[in-house]
């Protein structure tokens, strides 16, 4: 999905909220991925056990909406909330993981 599209779904009209999803975009080419979207995904269950705590240990598999909301509202500053994705991304190779996942021929609805 292109970054500004997951921007529009961030950003409800009206609403006086400016989310910015450029941090997910690891590789910088303008689209989030499946490999960053997990990501996304990770940091928030990491904010939901604690929000001002970021550690591996906090990943429980449980998302709550106070993990999804520090996700959000931290996206401010971006290169911050990109230090924060990167390291997940790289400390569970997730970049390997979508790449295996692509190449997997009983995934064939996957397009990159």
């Amino acid at each position: 999905m292109k970054v500004d599209s997951m921007n529009k779904q961030l950003n409800p009209a009206g609403q006086g909220i400016t989310i910015d999803a450029g941090a997910m975009d690891l590789n910088r080419d303008n689209y989030i991925d499946i490999g960053e979207y997990a990501t996304s995904i990770l940091l928030s269950d990491m904010l939901s056990t604690d929000e001002n705590n970021f550690s591996v240990k906090n990943i429980n598999g449980k998302i709550t909406n106070k993990g999804e909301n520090a996700l959000l509202i931290n996206s401010g500053n971006r290169e911050v909330q990109y230090t924060a994705y990167k390291y997940l991304y790289d400390y569970y190779n997730l970049g390997q993981a979508k790449r295996d996942f692509i190449q997997n021929p009983n995934n064939c609805c996957v397009v990159n």
